[in-house]
């Protein structure tokens, strides 16, 4: 199925996510790769509260005002204040990711105006297990806690089920995220399963990363590369932990690492690395623009996706929007056996593929690729090829648009 010319279908993309200033990441490539795409193919209008990094077309921004109340609070306030002021014409398609109190692509919902709600994971798990406070940060802990659980996860879990029975359909990036709304009582009808995606013509094997190269002196080192926004489900402790054991194990190597990003888990993984951050073995580059990300994947000659299970033992249910980028990159891949991401990748074949937080099975795999690294280049172009064929920002959008 291809898309070949432009819709006159009307789209309204809402950005109503209280997260603001974001310049790099998942979500950020996620939003640009999907509103890139809707703008190539259909009459597209966008209405956002922050500004959009790597958003070609033109776009609304309306600001929310700025109170002395928890996020939470200001998201629900704000939400009220689009439904009061703001009117989607009829036989418009409203696109909206799900966020904790965002709710007026649902109010706006009925038989003339299309309701898709993106959903990338539960909003309520996501309060109970990823310390993601909406509330006041000055209270005390005992405060907080009482506001986070006696109203923020209600209201959410509220938001939640009213966003999912509104919608017309349903955007989800994993068949983990799928069974769970089938579990939910979700029609299945109501739910479009497709993967996160790449724009391959920003992440290219022809992207120069040279410059990258010389401004950390890397030479003719191997580099192993990783990119994100350290979170708790990225690894980025594991991996720290790997490195170590590497170094240890192997001091006569030369291999570098570049980390590049920046998140809630760098304390921990500046500590773990401890000198290695210090002496330059490691770079720790903080965040970089989204569209500088290629340069510095580019710098690298393998890459790295240390991915672990959830922390309530749950089943992974994201979809990694690096690993698209590093396929496209057609750069060697190591990657954790994690549910979708062991589904797309296959051994030595499109990646090297390690247990899920084995620290010693990742170290052991930094080791081989560093000592036999020609012998598993031609991962890089079988991962670039599946990507083309099956993987980009386009097809994800194709299929949304297919099956509404």
């Amino acid at each position: 199925m291809q898309i070949n010319t432009r819709l006159s279908a009307k789209f309204l993309y809402l950005r109503t996510r209280f997260v603001f200033g974001l310049k790099s990441g998942g979500s950020v490539a996620h939003t640009a790769g999907v509103i890139n795409s809707l703008d190539g193919t259909t009459d597209l209008e966008i209405l956002s509260n922050d500004d959009l990094p790597e958003v070609a077309p033109t776009y609304r921004i309306v600001r929310p005002k700025k109170l002395p109340l928890p996020i939470s609070f200001r998201e629900l306030l704000y939400n009220l204040r689009l439904i009061l002021s703001e009117r989607p014409a009829n036989s418009v398609t409203m696109y909206q990711r799900l966020s904790a109190f965002s709710f007026c692509g649902a109010w706006w919902a009925n038989s003339k105006r299309t309701f898709i709600l993106e959903h990338n994971g539960s909003e309520v798990w996501g309060l109970k297990n990823w310390n993601k406070l909406y509330s006041w940060k000055t209270v005390n802990g005992f405060v907080r806690n009482l506001f986070k659980y006696g109203f923020e996860i209600p209201v959410a879990g509220w938001v939640e089920r009213y966003n999912l029975r509104k919608a017309h359909r349903i955007v989800v990036v994993s068949d983990e995220l799928e069974r769970q709304l089938i579990d939910q009582g979700i029609p299945a009808e109501k739910i479009i399963n497709y993967p996160n995606g790449v724009d391959p013509d920003k992440f290219s094997p022809e992207v120069d990363g040279s410059n990258i190269r010389k401004k950390y002196a890397f030479g003719d080192s191997i580099v192993f590369g990783f990119i994100g926004s350290f979170g708790q489900w990225h690894g980025t402790d594991i991996l720290a932990e790997a490195i170590v054991e590497f170094v240890r194990k192997h001091p006569q190597s030369n291999a570098r690492f570049l980390l590049i990003g920046d998140g809630l888990m760098m304390p921990t993984v500046r500590k773990t690395l401890g000198d290695l951050a210090e002496n330059g073995r490691v770079i720790l580059t903080g965040a970089v623009p989204q569209h500088e990300a290629p340069l510095y994947l580019a710098a690298c000659d393998v890459l790295v996706s240390p991915h672990k299970t959830n922390p309530d033992g749950t089943r992974f249910f994201g979809s990694p929007t690096k690993l698209f980028e590093y396929m496209a990159l057609a750069k060697p891949i190591i990657a954790s056996k994690l549910e979708q991401i062991d589904d797309l990748l296959d051994h030595q074949h499109t990646a090297y593929m390690v247990e899920s937080s084995d620290v010693i099975a990742l170290s052991e795999a930094l080791h081989e690729l560093d000592a036999h690294l020609e012998d598993y280049r031609e991962m890089g172009q079988n991962a670039r090829q599946k990507v083309l064929d099956l993987y980009t920002w386009d097809k994800h959008v194709e299929t949304i648009l297919h099956r509404i």
